[in-house]
Parts: C-alpha cells; sequence; structure tokens
C-alpha cells in the first residue's frame, strides 16, 4: 500500500468522524521512522494528536490498514475528549459504534475489518 493510500484512508475515516461529531478533529498522521515496532503485531500508536504508524504499515493489507487506524482514531476520541484511563476493549467497541463495522482481530492479532474473531482476544494487553 502506498503512503498516499494510508493517508487516503486516514483522511476518510477522519471525515466521517468529523461529520458523526459535527465538529473538526485535530489529528494529523505521521509515518514514524524513528521509534520501534518490535513486536509483530505493533503498527500503530496516538498521543491523542498524532497517529503514529509504523513504516510496515505501507506492506500491510487494506483490510489490516483499515482496522488498524479505525482503532487508533478511538484512541484518540476517547484521549481528546478527556479519557485516558479507557481499555482496548472499550476503543474497539467506540470504533465499531463510529464505523459500523467490528473489530476483528486475524491470525496474527492485528486489527482487521475483514478477517478473523472479535472480540479482543483476552491475551493480548488490556
Amino acid at each position: 500500500m502506498s503512503k498516499d493510500t494510508v493517508f487516503e484512508v486516514f483522511n476518510r475515516l477522519k471525515q466521517r468522524i468529523e461529520r458523526l461529531s459535527g465538529r473538526p478533529l485535530a489529528v494529523g498522521l505521521v509515518i514514524d521512522y524513528k521509534r520501534p515496532y518490535p513486536k509483530p503485531r505493533d503498527f500503530a500508536q496516538t498521543d491523542g494528536m498524532i497517529i503514529y504508524v509504523s513504516p510496515k504499515m505501507l506492506s500491510a493489507e487494506a483490510h489490516r490498514v483499515e482496522g488498524l487506524l479505525r482503532h487508533e482514531f478511538a484512541h484518540v476520541v476517547f484521549i481528546q475528549s478527556g479519557n485516558w484511563d479507557h481499555t482496548e476493549r472499550e476503543t474497539d467497541m467506540l470504533a465499531e459504534e463510529m464505523f459500523g463495522d467490528v473489530i476483528l482481530y486475524d491470525s496474527e492479532d492485528i486489527q482487521s475489518i475483514s478477517e478473523g474473531r472479535s472480540p479482543r482476544p483476552h491475551y493480548l494487553p488490556k
């Protein structure tokens, strides 16, 4: 997947949240070449203002990119509303509510929108 395509998915999801909330969402996307993403399932993280994605996102399948970014956007919404104490499962539930699809976990425990199982496996970080 090209950088442009990742940014297109990001912008489409951001616009959906903005339409749902009726207000702008202050968040950016950075392809993060500085931080390590040591585990195979480590693709993205956010501080609430920026969603950082690993360069390996550029080789991810579309269903993963979509699932990962939906999940990170839900973190952003929680953080920007002052809720820093949310769980990963709560994040998935919010993403599902905002985007209308279940967040699945594929064979490598990576978020997806088209293959895998739900809810988030219990052995993953909470």
